[in-house]
């Protein structure tokens, strides 16, 4: 199978990230459970995860610091992470724009970088 790595900086919503890397993850292994990968990141509970990927609960700082543990991101990719975490969880215009501008400088700099 030759899947698209998928890369957190082609995401604005932590939420759709978190789906899509699941879905390659049955995708590798469809045997692989929710349960079996809530476990992994340290979760008390698969409900946790279930609920996330459902978008019926936000992120908590603790949970995405587990998601960046589990997926091995790099400091740049959860740096990144983070900022579009706050951002799905800001309100009013002003937090917006902050994010917005994070975000977009998070992903300036990861360009510069690979050049």
């Amino acid at each position: 199978m030759n899947a698209k790595k998928i890369t957190v900086f082609d995401y604005s919503c932590p939420h759709q990230y978190l789906i899509d890397i699941w879905e390659q993850k049955k995708a590798q292994n469809p045997s692989y459970s929710l349960r079996a990968w809530a476990q992994s990141m340290g979760f008390s509970s698969n409900s946790t995860l279930t609920f996330l990927l459902n978008r019926t609960r936000t992120f908590t700082k603790r949970q995405a610091i587990k998601i960046i543990e589990n997926l091995k991101m790099s400091e740049a990719e959860a740096d990144y992470f983070e900022a579009i975490v706050d951002y799905s969880q800001s309100n009013g215009e002003i937090a917006d724009q902050y994010y917005q501008r994070k975000i977009s400088r998070l992903k300036r700099a990861r360009v510069e970088n690979s050049l």
